[in-house]
């Protein structure tokens, strides 16, 4: 490479000359950042994607919110050795589940303690292999699929010995508090503040985590923006530039952070005051729950032989023998009424806790519905504010921060792409050097 080329090549090496149009330079550099910041937070498919970094702080917030559901036990203080099975219909429901025994809380703290240490089986896995129809194939796929795709995982280990419910609410604890309650009600009645106070034990505990998502989504923000101002106004003058640049864009991310709190604790707030217009997904839960806590209560032969059932297990029969539970699902066909085993429960006589037992379930079905819309909502309006929203007026808030349509908008723009001394030095003497080389180079021409 002859000295003429080395001498380009070093003029190409340096910043981008200033522009003799200023504040159309300016324009320039502002579109083309909203451009590539809307395009981020629209969404883009590669694996580090902004809405990629957020996802697992979503699902780590619907697992806290889930796991304060609230830990009712159908006997009473004096039973507490014994372990609540899982409910199966919420194992089936819930695919993502770290330990689908936090749907029930069933004998949660010792199902914890042995899974941490590799033991657990599932319940009656060994005696009925019914382990698996309790979510943990469901479990292991979506680790794999959140690890294939580089996703921050938490094992099941460790996620049942960090999960542990704070208190387990035993059925006596739950009647004694529906009678001191009472006040002119009938015997056989109750007052909602009951199942209110219930209610608000678990959505009390649900700000923390609503609060976490929202720190983790500004954080990420804010660290894409920092890459993003670095690479759209690096080169655009001088150094106090740059950071006015990025100051606005922090102000303007700290507008929509201030909405988005306000919109968490709105719907924190409507959260206090229970209601739902879902009636059949609630009393479908309802009956689920209130079947399950009497099948627990009542006859635990009958709640293993209906998971031994579901399983496809056969318990202590002859060859060629029916199944019981298949004889009754039979007999009940027979006189038009169709029941699947789950069903069951329900046609045992009744309990003289059977209002604690509808406090139970009714609050506890209502945890359902009311979680399922709170880890929909909140992290929906957390894109819509602060993610989605951070776009809107951005182009407007770096204009007038920047001042470059105001009278002194022309000297502004020339100002912020104005080159430090040190650039502009060596360009002077690149460029006077490359003029010398040429003028030789005509010279030698004409002599030849």
């Amino acid at each position: 490479m002859n000295s003429l080329q080395e001498t380009e090549a070093e003029l190409r090496a340096l910043p981008r000359a200033p522009s003799g149009d200023p504040v159309g330079e300016v324009l320039h550099v502002l579109s083309s950042f909203t451009r590539d910041l809307s395009h981020r937070l629209e969404g883009t498919p590669e694996e580090n994607g902004l809405l990629q970094t957020i996802r697992p702080h979503q699902q780590a917030f619907k697992r806290a919110v889930r796991q304060t559901a609230p830990n009712f036990v159908p006997w009473a203080e004096t039973q507490r050795s014994r372990e609540l099975p899982k409910a199966q219909f919420l194992a089936n429901e819930e695919g993502d589940d770290e330990n689908p025994a936090a749907e029930s809380h069933g004998g949660y703290e010792a199902e914890a303690e042995a899974e941490a240490e590799g033991g657990y089986d599932g319940g009656y896995a060994e005696e009925y292999g019914c382990a698996e129809e309790y979510g943990d194939e469901h479990e292991e796929e979506e680790e794999e699929a959140e690890a294939e795709v580089g996703y921050p995982t938490v094992s099941r280990h460790e996620s049942a010995m960090e999960s542990l419910p704070t208190e387990k609410i035993y059925i006596d604890q739950v009647f004694k508090r529906a009678q001191s309650a009472r006040t002119r009600e009938l015997p056989d009645n109750y007052p909602f503040i009951v199942q209110k106070e219930y209610i608000k034990q678990f959505t009390k505990q649900w700000r923390q985590p609503a609060m976490d998502l929202f720190d983790s989504v500004h954080a990420i923000l804010k660290a894409d923006l920092a890459k993003l101002v670095e690479k759209h106004f690096a080169e655009m003058g001088t150094e106090r530039a740059s950071l006015l640049d990025k100051m606005i864009v922090y102000d303007h991310l700290d507008e929509a952070a201030t909405r988005t709190k306000e919109r968490i604790e709105w719907l924190l707030a409507l959260e206090q005051s229970p209601t739902t217009l879902n009636t059949h997904y609630y009393s479908d839960y309802k009956d689920k729950f209130l079947a399950y806590y009497k099948g627990c209560r009542e006859n635990t032969d009958l709640a293993m032989k209906i998971k031994a059932y579901q399983s496809g297990q056969r318990l202590y029969q002859r060859k060629n023998e029916s199944d019981p539970i298949t004889k009754i699902l039979a007999g009940l066909s027979e006189i038009g009424i169709t029941a699947k085993a789950e069903d069951l429960p329900r046609l045992l006589p009744s309990d003289p806790m059977e209002a604690a037992l509808n406090i139970m379930a009714s609050v506890r079905a209502y945890f359902q519905v009311a979680y399922k819309r709170f880890v929909d909502m909140v992290p929906m309006a957390v894109d819509y504010e602060i993610v989605l929203g951070l776009e809107k007026d951005m182009d407007k808030a770096l204009q007038e921060g920047l001042q470059i349509t105001g009278p002194d908008g022309y000297t502004r723009c020339q100002n912020m792409l104005q080159e430090s001394s040190s650039v502009a030095s060596r360009r002077q003497d690149v460029q006077k050097k490359m003029e010398r080389l040429q003028a030789a180079r005509q010279e030698l021409k004409r002599l030849m």
